[in-house]
């Protein structure tokens, strides 16, 4: 018995049986999901995707390691992600691990097939290993090329494109983030939503700018909002945070920083037939750049501000009606006020929105934009 109770004792001291030593792990910081240039030859069950995840190798990421690339990427065809990451950890020698994840990139192929995209995220939502803050975006073109990019200033191509989902902060071009967490609740809420794009630009740099749009029906991307249609669309939304406008007067150009921008929403309802939206909008801002001498006196900065007002309110006009008439899908946070304003109203017309009478396309939206410009005065002079 006493020997028994000391072999038990040593076991206990000497650790966790089961232990995986750090270098023997295979850690994912990156996945990515396209559809495969070939059909498989193989029966497949379900839409066949190709998945490629990044995999860190710490021991590649010290000071002292001459490996070209701390990263290894590793690529399977099947109809089930959950199938090819274990046969991927087969195949690798490493158990992968997911808990360091931080992006998925979809390609566009993969977001236009119905219900493709709900499918194939949803394993991230019931694998225990998976984090609900992990970011996606949506590649043009390949996805597994993007994760191929040598950056110039990261380690991986997944720390790459995390820190340029970042940069929403510093231009309103760019949409915040979609958390993994946030796109599940879209769909099983069936929202309409949008999700950011990364564009490939050469072997060593990425672009991210513009949005992909998505309808409830069937979760599938129906078209896409570029740079300038996305920053009204943060304006709509309230989520501008900062940016530069160029507008166009007495046949120049004046670039105009926003340092306020404030939106907000106000609704009549006649009948569930006849919804009006009011929008208003205020910006403040400052002059950066001012080409020639257009500003001479306090009436043409009166008349720049009209001008500037004037082309957002224009610009804002283009994003709500392509929202109604090209995707028919509410992006604009339009039902949301409504359920929340109005709720009994919205409660009667959520159902024929964007389908049945598609109420959404019908909605009349006033905007009221009001501008004032700050330290307006020129530090240069017209020739004589």
């Amino acid at each position: 018995m006493k020997r028994l109770i000391l072999l038990v004792i040593i076991v206990c001291l000497s650790g966790c049986w089961d232990r995986v030593e750090i270098e023997e792990r295979g850690f994912v910081v990156g996945l990515a999901l396209d559809k495969p240039e070939e059909e498989p030859q193989e029966q497949m069950y379900n839409d066949p995707v190709e998945t490629t995840v990044q995999i860190v190798i710490p021991s590649k990421l010290s000071p002292e390691s001459r490996s070209p690339k701390p990263f290894e990427n590793m690529s399977m065809i099947g109809d089930s992600i959950f199938e090819q990451v274990r046969n991927m950890s087969e195949n690798s020698g490493r158990g992968l691990y997911f808990p360091h994840s931080r992006l998925w990139l979809i390609s566009e192929q993969v977001a236009k097939t119905p219900y493709l995209l709900s499918e194939v995220t949803e394993v991230a939502l019931r694998d225990d290993d998976a984090r609900r803050n992990v970011k996606v975006f949506i590649a043009k073109g390949s996805a597994k090329k993007m994760l191929e990019v040598v950056p110039i200033n990261e380690p991986t191509p997944s720390r790459y494109i995390e820190l340029l989902g970042e940069n929403h902060s510093k231009t309103a071009k760019i949409f915040e983030s979609k958390r993994m967490g946030d796109l599940h609740e879209n769909i099983v809420d069936k929202e309409d939503f949008v999700i950011p794009i990364i564009r490939y630009v050469s072997k060593k740099e990425l672009h991210n700018g513009g949005v992909a749009v998505f309808s409830r029906d069937g979760h599938k991307m129906v078209g896409e909002l570029n740079e300038e249609e996305t920053e009204c669309l943060n304006i709509i939304l309230n989520k501008y945070k900062s940016g530069v406008f160029k507008v166009k007067f007495k046949e120049k150009l004046v670039s105009i920083e926003a340092k306020k921008v404030r939106s907000s929403l106000s609704v009549k309802v006649r009948d569930t037939d006849q919804i009006k939206l009011n929008l208003d909008v205020q910006i403040e801002g400052s002059l950066e750049e001012v080409f020639g001498n257009p500003l001479k006196t306090p009436k043409d900065t009166e008349k720049l501000e009209k001008a500037f007002a004037k082309k957002i309110t224009s610009d804002i006009k283009k994003v709500i009606e392509k929202s109604q008439n090209e995707f028919h899908a509410d992006i604009l946070g339009f039902s949301d006020y409504l359920n929340n304003r109005e709720h009994k109203t919205w409660k009667k017309i959520q159902n024929d929105w964007t389908e049945g009478r598609e109420l959404f396309k019908d909605v009349e939206t006033d905007i009221n934009v009001r501008t004032y410009i700050a330290h307006p005065g020129s530090l240069t002079k017209e020739k004589q």
